[in-house]
């Protein structure tokens, strides 16, 4: 499975103050939440998780159109926007944790 940017998503990243390697700890990373999620009509996932310096974040992503091509495997996604967790996403968060 692979994950590309759209620009603004980058942009995002910088006015949050961080980083694609904060992103990738969330994406690649075993401790993170999968939570479905639709906006504008379009299906899409969150990953829940939090960066190695403990700050919990949300990584929207979209599934990109399937292809069987060289340039786009079945399984790649678009990272679309990063954002903070809301007080009440970080404890739901939280309370999904301490059931690990």
């Amino acid at each position: 499975m692979s994950y590309n940017w759209i620009p603004i998503a980058l942009a995002i990243l910088a006015e949050l103050k961080l980083t694609p390697a904060d992103i990738a700890d969330i994406v690649y990373g075993a401790r993170k939440r999968v939570v479905p999620a639709a906006g504008g009509g379009v299906a899409s996932l969150t990953f829940w998780g939090r960066t190695r310096t403990g700050r919990p974040i949300i990584v929207w992503l979209r599934r990109l159109p399937t292809v069987d091509d060289e340039d786009t495997a079945i399984n790649d996604y678009e990272i679309v926007a990063v954002t903070d967790m809301t007080p009440e996403q970080s404890r739901a968060y939280a309370e999904w944790e301490d059931e690990l």
